[in-house]
């Protein structure tokens, strides 16, 4: 009899957002390959409905939980037969030590857990982030040893060379080829257009597009982006500005727009979250990106003209068009002023607008898609951290938790 594989995703909320949006394509790829597919999920099942054509697929299963209780090792109620080969998923260091017992309890199946670190600060990922002094120093320490075993294993991947960069760099460690245990494209895309590209070029409105989670300061450029446009309509009236997104700070950003002047608000649009492909669509029929992470590549390889805007910055700084700035989506550098780079556009001829569009689509041409990933990573499947390590993982969670129960308590 042949072997099931079963994909796992221990994820509490699936929001909108980058992690999210990953997890919902890694899922949908296991489904269309007839793969046994569970999320496990918080017990209130929250998710966003543009992902309701996965997450409502009668062939997904999933298994509530509850992410919010001090034991961090309590277990979820998975079903699972003996012939099953597991893959977990999960996108923080106290859900990936959730992951290795229950490879230790499911002693009869091969299960693998592959840790996709998500970004490059917050306190489940650098957990000494939670600390000070010399504790910090003793959290500091076994972190690195953590994280340098779990990759040797083959248990840790990343969705950019930054977030590999910044362990190293954090750590004092290194890991060897990680470009390697990148996260691949999960979707094809579509072939270059160049008539669209001058039909866009064309328009009577220049549409700028943004998308992506509010959240400041992470996204604080979004807040510049549109201080930036407020200064441009005057001169350019033909300019529109496209907001996609939602998240905990979109009153702020509210905020800002309503403070503008009545013919400045007219020209920016808000929108909720759409779809992966409805977003893509979208994309296309603008003239200019600026976005940050995963919206600044999918942009880039619609084949929009598109500039990676800097994270924690409120000013909106850029590292000017991909494929110039490939390589900047996730980083945290100094960059320049985006307005420059409006105006330069603004002002292209349309044969350079379309060959920059085209360079910024031709950037990825390298890139494969992937839909077998993550069921082909390889790594040891027999090797779990120490009785000792799942101790001490155990502890600094129940300490963050308690943190947090006061913090809460007491604001």
């Amino acid at each position: 009899m042949n072997n099931r594989e079963t994909f796992i995703i221990l994820h509490r909320r699936l929001k909108m957002g980058g992690i999210e949006t990953g997890s919902v394509e890694m899922m949908k790829n296991a489904l269309s390959h007839n793969k046994r597919t569970i999320w496990v999920g918080n017990v209130d099942k929250v998710y966003d409905k543009n992902f309701g054509d996965v997450i409502d697929n009668p062939n997904l299963e999933f298994c509530p939980y509850n992410y919010s209780q001090l034991d961090l090792y309590k277990l979820p109620e998975l079903k699972v037969s003996s012939d099953e080969i597991i893959t977990i998923v999960c996108f923080d260091i106290f859900k990936m030590f959730l992951a290795f017992k229950i490879r230790k309890q499911l002693k009869e199946n091969t299960v693998k857990v592959l840790y996709i670190t998500p970004h490059f600060t917050g306190d489940t990922i650098f957990c000494e982030e939670s600390f000070s002094g010399f504790f910090k120093k003793v959290v500091k320490h076994f972190c690195g040893k953590i994280y340098l075993d779990v990759y040797n294993a083959g248990s840790l991947n990343f969705f950019s060379k930054t977030h590999a960069e910044v362990l190293e760099s954090t750590y004092g460690i290194t890991l060897p080829n990680y470009e390697r245990y990148l996260v691949p494209n999960l979707s094809d895309r579509v072939p270059f257009n160049y008539e669209k590209r001058r039909k866009v070029f064309n328009k009577e409105e220049f549409t700028i597009i943004s998308a992506g989670r509010f959240e400041f300061p992470h996204k604080g450029f979004l807040l510049g982006l549109v201080r930036v446009f407020a200064e441009l309509v005057h001169e350019y009236p033909h300019i529109k500005l496209l907001i996609i997104g939602d998240g905990p700070d979109k009153s702020i950003l509210i905020e800002l727009i309503n403070s503008l002047d009545e013919n400045v608000k007219n020209r920016i649009c808000l929108r909720s979250p759409v779809t992966p492909a409805e977003l893509s669509e979208i994309m296309r029929d603008c003239n200019l990106n600026v976005s940050v992470a995963g919206c600044a590549t999918m942009g880039a390889r619609c084949g929009v003209l598109t500039l990676p805007a800097r994270h924690y910055n409120y000013d909106c700084e850029v590292y000017g068009f991909i494929p110039d700035s490939l390589g900047k989506t996730t980083s945290e550098e100094p960059g320049s002023p985006v307005k420059k780079f409006i105006v330069e556009t603004l002002q292209m001829a349309e044969d350079e607008y379309v060959e920059k569009c085209y360079r910024s689509y031709a950037a990825y041409n390298s890139d494969v898609c992937d839909v077998n990933y993550p069921f082909n990573q390889k790594q040891d499947t027999e090797w779990t951290p120490s009785m000792g390590v799942f101790i001490f993982v155990r502890f600094i969670y129940f300490i963050q938790r308690l943190q947090y129960f006061l913090k809460n308590m007491f604001k």
